[in-house]
This record gives C-alpha cells, sequence and structure tokens, in this order.
C-alpha cells in the first residue's frame, strides 16, 4: 500500500487540462490518482506553481471531475528513440466534495485488489 499522505492508485484515465485561462485544451492520460492530488503524463513541460483547470473522466459513467489544480513536480523521462515526456504531479486546489468521494471510492478499490 502507498504510504504517502494521499495514498495513490495507479489508475489511467483521459484528462483535459487548460493552462492560463486558455482556450486550448491538453488531453492527456493519468499515471495515477489520489484524493489530494494527480499525475499526468504531458508531452510538453509546465512550470512548477502554474495553475491549471482539469477534467478527469473516471470512466465511473459519471461527467468528468472539473477542478483547479496546481504543478507541484516534474520528472522528464525519454522512451529509446521517442519523444520527451513530462510526468506531472498536480495538486487539488478546487475540488467538490463529491468528486473527491469518487475519487476516494476508485483508489480504495484499486488499492484493494493488490
Amino acid at each position: 500500500m502507498d504510504k504517502k499522505k494521499y495514498p495513490r492508485a495507479l489508475y489511467r484515465c483521459t484528462v483535459s487540462l487548460w493552462k492560463n485561462h486558455e482556450a486550448a485544451r491538453i488531453v492527456s492520460t493519468t499515471k495515477n490518482v489520489s484524493t489530494g492530488g494527480v499525475c499526468i503524463v504531458l508531452q510538453q513541460e509546465l512550470e512548477a506553481s502554474q495553475e491549471v483547470r482539469l477534467e478527469i473522466d473516471l470512466g465511473d459513467d459519471q461527467p468528468p471531475v472539473s477542478c483547479h489544480a496546481l504543478v507541484r513536480w516534474t520528472v522528464t523521462s525519454r522512451s529509446p528513440n521517442g519523444p520527451f515526456q513530462f510526468e506531472t504531479g498536480f495538486q487539488y486546489t478546487a475540488i467538490s466534495d463529491s468528486d473527491r468521494t469518487r475519487i476516494e471510492r476508485i483508489v480504495e478499490k484499486h488499492l484493494a485488489l493488490k
């Protein structure tokens, strides 16, 4: 079990991201989710402390989770002959209690399967 403050579940789902109130949307996938934040694999690097708006499709037949988050960290990686990828950690700054509860259920379910 993950012993971090907010246990994380390896859980891939689609996420849409908007930065700096821009109209352009970035679509990517998550690496893991928790009730405190999410790790998203991006094709571009974002600045630390940058605020973004996220929509996370949890695949639970409900509307996407809509929230605001801050970039907390980035790890750069590259597969052989592939493009750079940026595993980016986000901390939720504004998320509804009901959406946090949905994420909590998914995390608990996936951690119980281990």
